[in-house]
């Protein structure tokens, strides 16, 4: 019935030929905005020059935005014209790029207009299932805008990321990079079993806190001026299986070192990376005789890590604000 009302429309000359066969292309919950649209004088989506270059479904999606919406989108594409030609290679075979870009689209121009960016928060949608609303409603409470969409990495390959290096642990994990992620995700599956949130809503928690986040060697640092002695991020190697233990604090020569812990959770869990670090911290006191001691600032070892750490000959500290 309301493709019948436009059809007369068209006859009148208050509908365009073009406007009227992009409103066959709606389905009927859709028609009744678009045809106020047109009929109001606004250019809809496929009337416009860049536009109008998208594919079928890539553009049924443009066609639910409001006005202001897709002539921002127009605007990004018929200014950067390197983007443009990237952005429809991309969007006329992943939709999904579209949806990507309304989520971000009162974020900077350089984040909204970089490909990758789009591409990778489609993935990510894609991968988790993550209702846009909610990333919407994140992204823009954020204050670290690309930091955000930087985090937007699905569960297979953090859990890839975290296979690479949780044999051969760095000597701190910055806040909000994807190792520091990965290693949140495997402490928080220790912690809470089946009981914790799943791997979608932990991310987007987690990635609504990044405007929190300390630098990782900012305690470290101040410890290791209350010390008095030794050298800071110390690599120690020489083990039977190539490792290497990178040390927080350490001196070589009077064979002591140090292992500094904050964790923003309270407790530090006896993931595969810290187990890792105990195990070479064990060899260092059993077999080197070592001084090793664990510092835990604001926070402190589950029981199964703690039992870890004395068996191994290591002392524990804890220190506070």
């Amino acid at each position: 019935m309301l493709l019948q009302l436009a059809e007369k429309h068209v006859e009148s000359g208050a509908i365009s030929r073009e406007a009227f066969a992009e409103l066959q292309s709606l389905e009927e919950r859709e028609l009744a905005a678009a045809l106020k649209a047109a009929l109001s004088g606004r250019r809809l989506p496929g009337e416009l020059p860049f536009l109008s270059q998208l594919h079928e479904e890539a553009l049924n999606t443009v066609s639910r935005w409001d006005e202001a919406v897709y002539l921002k989108l127009e605007d990004d594409l018929a200014s950067n014209p390197a983007f443009a030609e990237k952005f429809f290679d991309l969007a006329n075979t992943d939709p999904g790029v579209v949806e990507a870009w309304s989520i971000v689209k009162d974020g900077p121009e350089l984040l909204r207009r970089n490909p990758e960016n789009l591409e990778k928060l489609s993935k990510f949608t894609k991968e988790t299932g993550m209702e846009e609303s909610k990333l919407i409603s994140s992204f823009s409470n954020t204050k670290n805008p690309q930091k955000w969409v930087d985090m937007k990495i699905p569960e297979a390959d953090l859990d890839n990321i975290y296979s690479g290096f949780k044999n051969d642990p760095p000597f701190d994990l910055d806040p909000w990079t994807p190792q520091h992620k990965t290693e949140r995700w495997a402490q928080y599956k220790l912690e809470k079993g089946s009981d914790g949130l799943d791997y979608k809503s932990w991310s987007n928690v987690y990635d609504g806190n990044i405007d929190k986040a300390i630098s990782a060697t900012r305690g470290a640092d101040d410890y290791f001026s209350s010390l008095g002695w030794g050298k800071r991020e110390v690599t120690i190697g020489d083990f039977a299986d190539g490792s290497k233990r990178r040390l927080d604090i350490a001196d070589e020569a009077r064979s002591k070192g140090v292992e500094f812990k904050e964790y923003s959770g309270g407790k530090v869990y006896a993931s595969e990376m810290i187990r890792k670090e105990v195990e070479l911290d064990g060899i260092l006191v059993n077999d080197r005789f070592w001084e090793m001691e664990w510092v835990f600032k604001n926070c402190e070892p589950s029981e199964p890590l703690r039992k870890l750490l004395d068996d191994a000959g290591i002392s524990v500290k804890f220190v506070t604000e």
